[in-house]
């Protein structure tokens, strides 16, 4: 059985995998002067998400974790769940997309691309390899957990991009939110980092769509935005109090068979959280 100087060790190593995702995203912060709030601004970014989707993914080969397991949805309030983010955000980007750019439709495939990139890196960070890591040292449940309070709490780097810091708060709170339900999607769908990235990357293209619009003239879409932080929370507060019942394991999410020789924090997938 693992001691706790050896469990913390292996803790340790998955948070400095997460800060390196970070000091990668925070670089190309710098060069655009955090604005990613513009068509020009995630443009910039391109290349420093591309660098952060390489990053992440070489971690993820490296320790067999699932991008798409061969697994079906477990029950069938799972897949309600999807169908219900889907439908959300859907509806989302509908109507943003009928607002938000004032006939340049030919800035709508960037943006899309460039969202879907965030969507793909983080959830391979935070779900793949943040979470899928902790759950292999300890329960599924206290893992969910963890990974979306530190998925929230990253959130707060925001504050160097002159956001009050009244709105920080909100987002981080928000965002711990949203990485539980996400959490929550990922392990009902055996770990599938694909819809969770799809997931992720269609709500913030949408949330790209309503800030755009209202910095140029358009509606504000807050009915949107409203609508979404509801949605997210409740059903968040949902799962919370269904997952008091158990929350299923990940042994889907990593592929079978012994983990590569290499060092590192995450032991085999026939290993049990106590060793």
């Amino acid at each position: 059985m693992p001691t706790f100087k050896t469990r913390a060790a292996q803790v340790s190593t998955l948070v400095a995998y997460v800060a390196g995702y970070m000091l990668i995203m925070t670089a190309g912060w710098l060069v655009n002067g955090y604005d990613y709030g513009t068509v020009g601004g995630l443009f910039w970014q391109t290349p420093f998400l591309a660098a952060a989707l390489i990053y992440t993914y070489a971690l993820i080969r490296v320790y067999r974790v699932q991008v798409w397991p061969a697994a079906r949805l477990r029950a069938p309030a799972s897949l309600w769940t999807v169908v219900l983010i889907l439908l959300l955000v859907g509806t989302g980007a509908v109507y943003a997309l009928a607002n938000g750019f004032h006939g340049r439709w030919a800035t709508i495939p960037a943006v899309f691309v460039a969202t879907m990139m965030v969507g793909l890196a983080e959830e391979g960070m935070f779900r793949g390899v943040l979470l899928t890591g902790l759950a292999r040292r300890m329960s599924t449940r206290t893992a969910l957990t963890l990974s979306s309070v530190t998925f929230g709490l990253l959130h707060a780097v925001n504050v160097f991009a002159r956001e009050p810091v009244g709105a920080v708060i909100v987002q981080v709170v928000f965002t711990m939110f949203v990485g539980y339900v996400l959490g929550n999607v990922y392990i009902r769908t055996g770990g599938s980092i694909v819809i969770v990235a799809l997931l992720h990357g269609l709500y913030d293209f949408v949330a790209f769509c309503t800030s755009y619009a209202g910095s140029h003239g358009g509606h504000t879409l807050a009915f949107v935005g409203w609508l979404n932080l509801a949605a997210w929370v409740g059903l968040a507060i949902v799962l919370l109090v269904r997952n008091r019942r158990g929350v299923p394991d990940l042994t889907a999410a990593w592929a079978a068979g012994p983990e590569p020789q290499s060092p590192g924090p995450i032991p085999g997938p026939g290993q049990t959280p106590d060793g």
